[in-house]
């Protein structure tokens, strides 16, 4: 199941310059200047492989497993190195934190042994060259720590799944918060929670090691997200297999959710490199840095509720399309929505909300009527133009059984794409034309108009094909 917060109604009057600014350095970073890392690290490997190193310390490792009574461990570690698999024979050995404690006190290779002076310079060079790594210079090392590591750990990843998953819930948490009490906080809080969430990683005895990644940070945004928007109704968006709907619910919805997706991880997948600590610890700090900004926020959600007033003031039809969507019976939803987008009077988060319910079911007369209020939405702002320019799009392909648009709608359609150069949506304007009313005066001019700008854009066949269509008249 796919559940995520619908929050236009909140950030569609301030730009998430913060949400924005983090994504592009977390890209920036990962594609940027984490991408040789992997490079670098095969090369080192390489020369690993081409020095005395895997003769002394391997077989070592191998009789410090069985020690341990590890004997499957160390029957892998033979086989890898009889293969001549020295990069995972490596990466096992270097994995195993007791084992290199031992190996770096000089227990493993003692000072007794002949080799131990070329095996200790040897070694340094290797790990001086491994530390060159950008992401291991960087990522914070629990052993070694430092306030630098402690801030650029939050903006590195260990791979694409890692930083796709992060913003993916970056973007569609922290946008509301930052609307809520401004980017300047928002970047704070959002900082601090990555500092608490190294904090409770090393308080509860985090493994050893490195730590890197944004979740920490991206918890405290749910954190807030929570504590700022508490019990107040917004509405979701969900998916269940090919089933989706809307509905509004307390936004606290959104942490049992986030709650179950991290015990179901832990729970299935072990904890392995996985700092859950940190991440409720990340959680934990966000709530707590927003709780007294809760009196600016409200006062925020307020402005919100009266710009949205003139439109949904005693609307009942939409408090009939809400009721019918709790008790599940879509039919009469679908009708109390269609007269909703009649009265909206241009409230495009209104108008998603019904277009949301009525595109359900593709053939119903609530779905055109809804469209129709949709495509005839004035003004060139790029918020409107995109929710005209999709909803046309879905409906030409999905409208049953044929789209339905008025003449004068396709009329100002096309002039519309001619200004946002949308040139195939221009042409199916045209053709809609053609099939809706082709002996109409104003379907012949708006087509000779249009085939004279789809020549100018270069494309002349195209615009010959739409000459050729009414000439044929």
């Amino acid at each position: 199941m796919v559940l995520m917060p619908y929050l236009h109604g909140i950030t569609r009057a301030r730009f998430p310059f913060g949400v924005t600014l983090l994504v592009l350095i977390n890209a920036f970073v990962f594609f940027g200047l984490q991408s040789g890392d992997e490079a670098h690290y095969a090369a080192e490997v390489a020369h690993y492989s081409h020095t005395p190193l895997p003769e002394i310390e391997l077989p070592l490792y191998e009789v410090y497993l069985r020690q341990q009574n590890e004997s499957d461990d160390a029957d892998e570690v033979k086989e890898l190195s009889a293969r001549g698999n020295i990069a995972s024979a490596l990466a096992h050995m270097e994995r195993d934190e007791a084992f290199m404690q031992k190996l770096h006190a000089d227990e493993i290779v003692t000072t007794k042994n002949t080799d131990y002076a070329m095996w200790k310079s040897l070694r340094a060079n290797h790990e001086a060259a491994l530390a060159n790594v950008f992401t291991n210079r960087y990522e914070f090392d629990t052993k070694h720590p430092s306030w630098l590591t402690a801030l650029t750990h939050q903006f590195l990843h260990a791979n694409f799944g890692h930083i796709l998953g992060n913003m993916i819930v970056l973007m569609l948490i922290a946008p509301a918060v930052e609307a809520l009490i401004g980017t300047r906080l928002f970047l704070a809080i959002y900082l601090c929670s990555g500092f608490a969430a190294l904090g409770m990683h090393l308080l509860i005895g985090g493994d050893s090691g490195g730590l890197l990644g944004a979740s920490g940070a991206i918890s405290g945004a749910m954190g807030a997200f929570a504590v700022l928007l508490g019990r107040r109704k917004i509405p979701f968006f969900y998916s269940l297999v090919v089933y989706f709907d809307v509905i509004r619910a307390p936004a606290l919805l959104a942490l049992p959710i986030w709650l179950a997706n991290e015990i179901v991880q832990l729970v299935w997948l072990g904890d392995g490199h996985v700092a859950y600590g940190a991440h409720f610890g990340g959680l934990l700090m966000g709530a707590l840095l927003v709780w007294p900004l809760r009196k600016r926020a409200a006062e925020r959600l307020e402005q919100v509720s009266q710009s949205m007033q003139p439109a949904q003031a005693d609307n009942a039809d939409l408090a009939r399309a809400r009721r019918h969507m709790a008790a599940m019976n879509y039919e009469e939803a679908r009708k109390s929505y269609a007269l909703t987008a009649q009265a909206a009077a241009g409230d495009e988060t209104l108008l998603q909300e019904c277009l949301n319910v009525t595109a359900l079911a593709p053939a119903s007369e609530a779905y055109h009527a809804t469209v129709a209020q949709v495509l005839r939405l004035p003004g060139n702002k790029a918020a409107t133009h995109t929710m005209v320019l999709e909803t046309f799009r879905a409906y030409v392909q999905k409208a049953l059984p044929v789209p339905r648009i008025r003449v004068s709608t396709l009329v100002m359609l096309s002039e519309r794409f001619m200004r946002q150069r949308n040139l195939p949506e221009l042409e199916r304007c045209v053709r809609l034309l053609h099939a809706t009313a082709p002996d109409d005066p104003r379907s012949r001019e708006t087509a000779s108009r249009s085939a004279s700008f789809l020549a100018d854009a270069g494309e002349r066949g195209k615009a010959t094909q739409l000459n050729e269509l009414f000439a044929a008249r």
